[in-house]
């Protein structure tokens, strides 16, 4: 039996942290809190930088995995903006209330590999392979490990292929991490990753077959708690503004 290490708690630990830092910085008034899926920040940090020039203020972005950003949300009721890589969490949110929520993009599991695909890997099936290593996101941390439960418990049995994997990670980034460093042959990560540009050169996706995976809307939403409500409304409006969902779209979303 493998052993693993699940570090949610010191995540959630090192979120928190950075909300208090956030809130000790805060100007009234006058900054806005996102919290933000890793997969997605580079198209939600060019909004709020352009945001941040056309309204002189300050937005802080809290990114990792989304059940870690979940439950901190859950905890410290603050913050002004939500978006989770996935769909599905919004079932896990029954204590949280939105002021509104808008679809932006797009999402899609995907089999990722390294560039050029050494070891052949085409199939579900070669995820079971002892000779393929293969490397999976913890399904309660982040959303492409909920995503890679749905679709590996589609296919077959999920433990069959935990007990295969030489890690489990908390996120995406760490996913795509361990694919670069050549620490693994394979995973089950978000297909928009492999054409951010410090990663195109170095990785190559297969797609899933669609009854196993689909995609999943990415929706934004604007939380009840925002202290700045005239603000995040602002931005949440830039955010799920025709521009907006083109900034998605170039990130591959």
């Amino acid at each position: 039996m493998q052993r693993y290490t699940f570090p949610i708690l010191t995540n959630l630990l090192i979120v928190f942290l950075l909300i208090f830092s956030c809130n000790s910085k805060q100007q009234e008034q006058k900054e806005l809190l996102v919290y933000c899926g890793v997969t997605m920040v580079q198209p939600m940090s060019e909004l709020a930088k352009q945001f941040e020039l056309e309204e002189h203020c300050k937005i802080s972005i809290i990114k990792g995995g989304t059940g870690i950003l979940l439950e901190t949300i859950l905890q410290t009721k603050n913050g002004d903006i939500f978006l989770p890589g996935s769909a599905r969490y919004y079932s896990d949110t029954t204590s949280l209330k939105f002021v509104d929520t808008t679809t932006v993009g797009y999402n899609e599991a995907v089999l990722m590999v390294r560039k050029d695909n050494p070891k052949n890997i085409n199939y579900l099936m070669d995820l079971l392979n002892p000779e393929i290593r293969a490397v999976f996101s913890n399904k309660n941390s982040g959303s492409i490990g909920k995503e890679a439960f749905k679709v590996l418990s589609r296919y077959g049995n999920y433990e069959d292929f935990i007990l295969n994997a030489v890690k489990i990670t908390t996120d995406s980034k760490d996913l795509t991490k361990m694919l670069i460093n050549d620490e693994a042959d394979v995973a089950i990560n978000w297909k928009a990753i492999k054409y951010w540009d410090e990663n195109k050169d170095y990785l190559d996706v297969i797609d899933i077959d669609r009854q196993y995976s689909d995609k999943t809307p990415l929706i934004v939403s604007l939380l009840s708690y925002s202290k700045n409500k005239e603000l995040s409304l602002k931005f949440y409006k830039k955010v799920t503004s025709e521009q907006g969902k083109a900034t998605f779209n170039k990130y591959g979303f």
